[in-house]
């Protein structure tokens, strides 16, 4: 299985740290609680096998096909999926040296947003 892509889907899109609930302290927190838990219940139901390290790719589909910033999304995205993954077994840790988040990319699914997350084990 270390030779394989994991694909994931987590029924969810992160919020743009331009949004209010990015910038409340109380609003992050609840918003991290729930991506961090959509993530490794995700992890967990597909037995995604303990990693020593990985490359992270992402696509998140929106309902609608507004212009926006990839920067903004990078953090509420990763950071919420990386300690999902951690907290179900995935990885040891979420540092540098066992796992490589990309740039996520942005499509459009007005009826089933989500976010897709790729695993390249290395």
């Amino acid at each position: 299985m270390q030779d394989s892509v994991i694909t994931l889907v987590i029924p969810l899109v992160p919020i743009s740290q331009n949004n209010n609930e990015w910038t409340s302290r109380w609003r992050r927190s609840s918003y991290l609680e729930t991506w961090v838990l959509a993530a490794s219940t995700v992890a967990k139901e597909a037995k995604v096998p303990k990693l020593e390290g990985a490359e992270l790719d992402a696509v998140i589909f929106f309902p609608d096909a507004r212009r926006r910033d990839f920067d903004n999304f990078f953090s509420p995205l990763w950071k919420g999926t990386l300690d999902g993954l951690v907290h179900a077994g995935v990885f040891p840790d979420d540092n540098s040296s066992i796992v490589r988040p990309n740039t996520p990319y942005f499509g459009k699914d007005k009826k089933t947003p989500r976010t897709v997350i790729t695993i390249t084990p290395r």
